[in-house]
Formats: structure tokens, C-alpha cells, sequence
């Protein structure tokens, strides 16, 4: 399923950002 596959994408790109902003590396 295309959609599943893109959600799952969308979730994994926030949940890196969430870590990125929460150590303020970059």
C-alpha cells in the first residue's frame, strides 16, 4: 500500500526532527 508506505515515511521524518530539535545540534 502506497499511502502506508508514505505515512510511515512522514512519521519517521518528525520523529527525527522532534530528536534534531530537542538536542539542537543543528
Amino acid at each position: 500500500n502506497k499511502l502506508k508506505i508514505i505515512v510511515i515515511i512522514v512519521l519517521i521524518a518528525a520523529a527525527i526532527k522532534l530528536i534534531i530539535d530537542s538536542t539542537g545540534i543543528f
